[in-house]
């Protein structure tokens, strides 16, 4: 018999559900220790549940459904899940999708927007959400860089190009120490690319002490991957490196952008090209990976880069008719 429960915060369960995600997200394996982090320094007035599938008390599907609450518009929230191979076809995901409803309506959520996706390499997967009417909104390709075949001379006049606007790049190790007020610049200044990127909705700017909490204070939170261009002591962009647990070989791109009056001017590609250099100079690295919106002008950086493209993840949304939403 087919039983869902809640996720109990268990070394047994977040083993579990580690292994489920990892064994079908083989090129996106996530590490314990961050999705521990993550539930630690959630805030608990966010609306976050994490759901398991069991077959006779054996573990064959995991997900989860939660507000998404960094957008500006209400009554959104998201839907996730997967199914172990061996238990596909088996009607699992529809049962989950019909659990979660009913169990938001329970809680007391008013669903006006389901948000859920997957890779364009699951076509079972985008099969299932369009059966179920959801409508793909965005698309986010993956790509990475294999350091080894990247050629920095190709690229040399971008240095002397920012130079010319009299604009500089530094590591953030080296500004911290002369700048006690780094963390609200950046902070400001990723709202401003949070704003410009890309997005079918308008985003909702994380609290200060929030934002401190899930990007300064993580262990994984390291200054000399994070390359500030500067006009004076203004920040006029930024690009930044973030270790990947899970494939140490890989560094993982965070935000990379460049404030409004300072576009058009090369120096993304110049911050981008100093996170290169700095990944090319670590032994243990060989790739770098990131993600973009489709529409999203660095995506084209990337490719101008080098970047090889991979499977896309495809964001779908699913307006919920009343009657469904009070399942």
């Amino acid at each position: 018999m087919l039983t869902f429960r809640p996720f109990n915060f268990s070394d047994q369960d977040y083993a579990t559900a580690l292994s489920l995600h990892n064994a079908v997200w083989i090129d996106n394996p996530q590490d314990e220790r961050d999705w521990r982090r993550e539930d630690s320094i959630r805030p608990k007035t966010r609306y976050h549940k994490r759901i398991i599938a069991e077959i006779a008390g054996n573990p064959v599907g995991y997900g989860g459904f939660s507000e998404k609450w960094y957008f500006e518009k209400p009554n959104y929230y998201g839907l996730s899940w997967l199914t172990s191979a061996e238990y596909r076809k088996q009607g699992i995901c529809t049962a989950f999708y019909k659990y979660a409803l009913a169990q938001m309506q329970a809680d007391g959520c008013t669903i006006g927007t389901l948000r859920s996706g997957t890779h364009e390499n699951q076509p079972a997967g985008l099969r299932w959400l369009t059966k179920h009417g959801f409508t793909q909104i965005d698309r986010y390709p993956i790509s990475e860089l294999k350091l080894a075949d990247f050629a920095a001379n190709q690229f040399a006049d971008y240095a002397a190009r920012i130079a010319a606007h009299g604009l500089t790049i530094k590591p953030l190790a080296e500004i911290i120490p002369h700048d006690p007020n780094w963390q609200r610049k950046l902070y400001d200044l990723e709202w401003i690319f949070e704003q410009d990127e890309p997005n079918s909705n308008a985003p909702k700017q994380t609290p200060f002490e929030q934002h401190v909490k899930e990007t300064f204070d993580d262990d994984d939170f390291s200054p000399q991957m994070w390359f500030i261009a500067l006009d004076g002591d203004r920040y006029a962009g930024m690009s930044c490196l973030w270790p990947n647990k899970a494939k140490p070989h890989e560094l993982a791109t965070g935000w990379t952008g460049v404030d409004r009056p300072y576009r058009k001017k090369g120096l993304a590609m110049a911050m981008k090209l100093a996170a290169i250099a700095y990944a090319q100079q670590q032994p243990a690295i060989t790739h770098i990976e990131t993600d973009n919106h489709e529409t999203n002008w660095m995506y084209q950086i990337n490719l101008h880069l080098g970047f090889t493209p991979k499977p896309a993840w495809r964001v779908y949304d699913k307006v919920l008719a009343e009657a469904e939403s009070r399942i």
